[in-house]
């Protein structure tokens, strides 16, 4: 039982850290995608070179790469979570699936 609660608490610490993680590189992204555009007007009138303008561009794709590889480590570790608290994959070995064919109803007594 106490590996068990072990197991429910660092899931959900991994939970609340990744999605902290994913908030601020969310917020990075943002910043990055306006700085990325203030570089290219920049660069239209004159005032930075393109070099600039690529740089901002590498910025930003680094910044969405690393979003997108924290987007997936929320995701499993929402299903840590789910797992620790004795949620599973498996299905029954005789499911019960509900029929295309309409069945008899039974009066009621």
């Amino acid at each position: 039982a106490l590996k068990a609660t072990e197991d429910v608490e660092n899931a959900f610490m991994a939970l609340s850290q990744t999605e902290a993680r994913r908030q601020e590189l969310q917020d990075e992204v943002a910043s990055l995608t306006r700085a990325r555009d203030l570089s290219e007007r920049a660069y239209k009138a004159g005032a930075i070179t393109l070099t600039d303008v690529l740089d901002a561009d590498r910025q930003l794709l680094v910044a969405r790469d690393d979003l997108d590889s924290t987007r997936a480590d929320a995701a499993r570790a929402a299903v840590s979570a789910f797992r620790a608290l004795g949620g599973g994959w498996d299905l029954p070995s005789n499911p019960r699936v509900a029929s295309d064919t309409p069945t008899a109803l039974v009066p009621a007594r």
